[in-house]
């Protein structure tokens, strides 16, 4: 939230500013946890398909991207 903008008062904004310190370190190491919990699952995934499967989910995921891109470009103004 933008509390910034909120027009807080001086009493106000410690508390604020306060509140999100207590909370940032822990939300920083869920969050680098969760990196490195997306790595080992991806490393673990990988190592179930063939060879040949592998080689086809790299071309799924390479017909896919020209059309994210496309949808993209579609979307911005």
């Amino acid at each position: 939230m933008n509390w910034a903008k909120l027009g807080l008062t001086e009493e106000q904004k410690p508390k604020v500013y306060g509140i999100q310190g207590e909370y940032r370190d822990e939300i920083g190491k869920l969050e680098q946890k969760i990196r490195e919990l997306k790595v080992a699952e991806k490393k673990e995934l990988e190592s179930v398909p063939t060879d040949a499967q592998k080689a086809r989910l790299r071309e799924i995921v390479s017909e896919k991207l020209p059309k994210i891109s496309d949808k993209q470009r579609r979307c911005r103004p």
